[in-house]
């Protein structure tokens, strides 16, 4: 099985929570490729089993402008036989927390097959990378 972890990262945060997936994911019997948005093959996607996309909130809730090719690709490419995921970044100081998180949630419901989405305030605390195994565990049931 192969994981794909697509991600984008201004401060840092979204990196650090996308590089504990990608270790956890490791210790499986998954083997993950951690790629930035910028070096992405958006053709190679559907030969992945699975999709994690990571990315921070711009904004009043918006998607960061790098991760919007992708977003267009997976509005109109079919990958339902894909299981993915949506890891987010975000300040609870903002009104829409982690918006991006949810403005990607319809397309990836009709073009992959959307598992699950976490949110993490700011950089992962502990209480944040104690989620990762049940994001992986709906992820890959």
């Amino acid at each position: 099985m192969h994981a794909c972890l697509i991600y984008t990262s201004i401060t840092g945060n979204t990196q650090a929570v996308m590089e504990n997936i990608n270790d956890a994911l490791a210790q499986l019997d998954i083997t993950p490729q951690l790629i930035h948005v910028r070096d992405l093959d958006f053709e190679m996607l559907s030969h992945y089993d699975y999709l994690i996309i990571g990315t921070y909130t711009f904004g009043n809730g918006d998607i960061p402008k790098e991760m919007m090719p992708l977003y267009h690709y997976l509005s109109q490419t079919d990958l339902t036989h894909v299981r993915s995921a949506i890891v987010g970044t975000g300040d609870r100081f903002y009104p829409y927390f982690c918006g991006a998180v949810d403005r990607f949630v319809a397309p990836m419901q009709q073009r992959t097959d959307l598992r699950v989405t976490l949110k993490v305030e700011l950089y992962p605390e502990q209480k944040d990378r104690d989620k990762i195994p049940r994001l992986i565990a709906s992820l890959t049931r």
